[in-house]
């Protein structure tokens, strides 16, 4: 699919030795885009990597909105356990580096 090739397009964008950040989200805001209504309940695996995605290049790009907004939109969809702790982690860093330390360390 189109968002499958936008997620692999973005991940490209930030292997190479000048990665792009810039571009890299715009790929991987484009999957996600490209992702049907329904696409937690029809395309989970490839949701969960595009907005995980999305949230690690927010992140470096100092987007604060949007970690936040991405972040509770994958806890909130998660199926699993397992499926939250890379989100967890990644939320307990956001709220790190905004100042809410105790907040971080109650997150995980």
């Amino acid at each position: 699919s189109f968002a499958r090739l936008n997620l692999e397009a973005g991940k490209h964008s930030m292997s190479t030795a000048r990665s792009n950040f810039d571009q890299a989200r715009g790929y991987f805001e484009a999957g996600i885009a490209l992702l049907n209504a329904n696409h937690w309940g029809t395309q989970y695996l490839l949701s969960l990597e595009l907005y995980e995605w999305s949230v690690r290049i927010c992140f470096m790009l100092g987007e604060v909105q949007a970690v936040s907004s991405r972040l509770i939109d994958i806890l909130s969809n998660a199926r699993s356990f397992d499926d939250t702790l890379n989100p967890r982690v990644l939320m307990a860093k956001f709220l790190a580096s905004q100042g809410w330390y105790s907040e971080a360390a109650s997150g995980l």
